[in-house]
């Protein structure tokens, strides 16, 4: 029997949960809760996103809508910085017997030990040593990287999953938002994201990897890195690219997308991020995501560790990339609109296949 499961808050993010609902794993969705002061109860998730309609419904939280489901998955949202909201939510749940599952970046900012669904996946890795090599994964495998937030990254990652899925493939897949355990796939292990020696996290995620392929008998792999390839600024570091360098470092991709923000860009922008992938990731980027959000300095403010993030429709992203010549160097796409990222997941099974010219 399936669960009913709801999500709080429904951000930008999230969208991507709501959008791929028939893939959930032991879930039925039911309430797409928003907070109440939003005033956006009954309106399309596709406000959020800008994408094609959904047809899913926003609810304006309250604790008697909570009562009629029977897990509430909460994330954490940046525009929600206080965590007042966050723990008057957990007190009701532990009221009504709803069982709450809480993403790592909510548990860090709550400081709680209520719930630990990530276990330590890499318990069982030995310490690296001078003899170290990283094994050749022997299956095609597909790296999803970002620019930052809202960018849709799970959007593509579920999308792809969907696509060779339904093609017949055997898939593995490591996420690059908790959400995807609720698809019955796994994020990123914990030990990647514990303070540890680059190097180390280079050696035991790629035994990581090799291991699931081995004992999984996965045909293809999808991988999606977390946290933005680079920094915006010297104020606003963003991880500086070091675990989607550590990730792309430990496997080497054969297709890789880059989901990065909406911009009027030329041909040597992508030249660029292509040259990047290559040289400091080993991973080439020839497939280009453009989302529904512009991303800039936030000028009405005096923090300059924060962007001001713009929300867009597909239909103008789309209509914008389509006058960006590239030639046939790269595959521009919109993840929020249907048509275009069902192309695109075509467009990289080509790729693997040998019959598309974006091969590494």
């Amino acid at each position: 029997m399936r669960e009913r499961l709801s999500l709080f808050p429904m951000s930008r993010d999230m969208c991507a949960v709501a959008r791929y609902a028939d893939m959930l794993e032991g879930y039925e969705l039911t309430h797409l809760f928003v907070p109440k002061y939003l005033r956006m109860g009954e309106d399309d998730v596709s406000c959020l996103d800008g994408g094609t309609y959904v047809g899913l419904s926003l609810t304006d939280y309250s604790k008697e809508k909570l009562m009629e489901c029977d897990v509430l998955y909460m994330d954490y949202d940046e525009n929600m910085a206080s965590v007042d909201l966050y723990k008057k939510i957990l007190a009701h749940a532990s009221e009504v017997g709803v069982e709450v599952i809480l993403s790592r970046m909510l548990m860090q900012m709550l400081d709680s030990e209520l719930i630990n669904p990530y276990p330590d996946y890499g318990a069982s890795f030995a310490a690296s040593s001078g003899t170290d090599f990283l094994y050749e994964i022997s299956i095609p495998v597909v790296m999803v990287l970002s620019h930052g937030v809202y960018t849709d990254q799970l959007a593509v990652e579920l999308a792809l999953r969907q696509h060779f899925a339904k093609a017949g493939f055997n898939v593995g897949q490591i996420g690059s938002h908790d959400a995807c355990k609720l698809f019955g796939f796994t994020g990123m292990p914990d030990f990647m994201v514990m303070p540890a020696d680059a190097y180390d996290k280079t050696v035991r995620f790629n035994r990581y990897v090799a291991d699931m392929v081995k004992n999984e008998k996965y045909e293809i792999m999808i991988i999606g890195a977390p946290g933005s390839i680079m920094k915006y600024s010297d104020s606003l570091l963003q991880g500086l690219g070091v675990l989607p360098s550590i990730v792309c470092n430990a496997v080497r991709s054969d297709v890789s997308i880059a989901c990065t923000y909406y911009g009027k860009y030329k041909k040597l922008y992508f030249d660029e991020m292509c040259k990047y992938g290559k040289y400091r990731m080993d991973s080439p980027i020839h497939f280009f995501s453009v989302s529904n959000t512009a991303a800039g300095s936030d000028l009405s403010s005096q923090d300059a560790t924060r962007l001001n993030y713009t929300s867009l429709k597909s239909s103008f992203v789309l209509s914008t990339i389509k006058n960006i010549e590239v030639d046939d160097d790269y595959y521009l796409l919109n993840a929020l609109d249907k048509d275009s990222i069902t192309d695109a997941c075509i467009a990289v099974h080509n790729t693997l296949s040998g019959n598309a010219s974006f091969m590494r």
